[in-house]
C-alpha cells in the first residue's frame, strides 16, 4: 500500500493553486515548491523508491499543479512562478530519468519500457513542461546563460521521448526543438547543460530528422563541442547528434 508520509505528501500537493471553494485551505505555490525539493532529495538516485512514487501517480499529479500554477499569475499562486517551477521541473526529471528495477526482468534492460510510459500517463508532464519552457523563454529574452529550469526541463524531456513514443510526438510537434537549440546556445561552459541539451536534440533527431536540419542548428552544436574541447562526453554526444543532422 502507500506509505503513510506520501498519502500525505500526495494529498498536500495535490490541492489546486486556486481552489473555488476553500482558499485558505489550499497548498501555496511555495509550500508545493518546498515538497518537490524533498521528494526529489529522497527519489533521486533511488530506484525502489522512485519505483513506488509511480505506483502512486506522483508524476501526474505533479505535472498537472505544474501546468495549472504555469498557467496561473504570481498572486493566484501566492508565490514566485521560477522557483516554483524550478523545483517541480526537478522532481519531474528525478523522476523520469531513473532507472526502474524491473527493466532487468527481460533479456535486453535497454529495450525496457516502464508501466508508467504507457498510453497517457506521462501526458500532464509532458505539457507541464512544454508550457515552462513556454513561459520562460516568452518572458525573458535576455538570460546570460542556461538555467536550473531549462536544464531539467529539456533533460527531462528528452528522456519522455525517449521512453513514451506519444510523448515524444507531442514533443516534437512543439516549439520545445527550437528552444532545445536555444538552450545549447546558452549553455556556454557549463558541461551539464550542454549535455542535457544536446542528448535532448538527439531525441528529437532519432524521431523526426528533419526537425534539426535548420540554419543554425549544426553551427550550434559545433560550437557546443568546441567550448568544452576537454570534454569526451560532450565530443561524442556532439558527434553523435551531428551525424543525424
Amino acid at each position: 500500500g502507500t506509505l503513510a508520509w506520501l498519502q500525505t505528501w500526495l494529498d498536500l500537493v495535490a490541492v489546486p493553486a486556486t481552489p473555488a471553494a476553500d482558499k485558505e485551505s489550499a497548498m501555496g505555490g511555495g509550500a508545493f515548491a518546498y515538497a518537490c525539493q524533498v521528494l526529489e532529495l529522497l527519489s533521486r538516485g533511488d530506484e525502489e523508491l522512485t519505483s513506488s512514487l509511480h505506483r502512486c501517480s506522483v508524476l501526474s499529479v505533479v505535472g498537472t499543479r505544474l501546468l495549472a500554477g504555469t498557467t496561473a499569475s504570481n498572486e493566484e499562486l501566492r508565490t514566485n512562478w521560477l522557483p516554483f517551477a524550478t523545483s517541480a521541473v526537478s522532481l519531474i526529471d528525478a523522476l523520469v530519468g531513473q532507472e526502474d528495477p524491473d527493466r532487468f526482468t527481460i533479456q535486453d534492460p535497454s529495450l525496457f519500457r516502464p508501466v508508467w510510459t504507457c498510453y497517457h500517463r506521462p501526458e500532464s508532464a509532458t505539457m507541464a513542461l512544454l508550457a515552462v519552457l513556454e513561459r520562460s523563454f516568452q518572458q525573458s529574452q535576455t538570460f546570460t546563460g542556461a538555467s536550473l529550469l531549462h536544464v531539467h526541463c529539456v533533460r527531462a524531456l528528452g528522456h519522455l521521448a525517449r521512453l513514451a513514443p506519444a510523448q515524444a510526438t507531442r514533443v516534437i510537434r512543439s516549439k520545445a526543438p527550437e528552444y532545445g537549440v536555444q538552450v545549447l546556445r546558452l549553455a556556454g561552459y557549463d558541461e551539464e547543460a550542454t549535455l542535457a541539451a544536446l542528448h535532448f536534440l538527439t531525441q528529437v533527431a532519432l524521431k523526426a530528422p528533419l526537425e534539426l536540419k535548420k540554419p543554425g542548428v549544426v553551427d550550434a552544436v559545433k560550437g557546443a563541442s568546441d567550448k568544452l574541447p576537454r570534454s569526451e562526453s560532450v565530443r561524442q554526444a556532439a558527434a553523435k547528434l551531428l551525424t543525424l543532422c
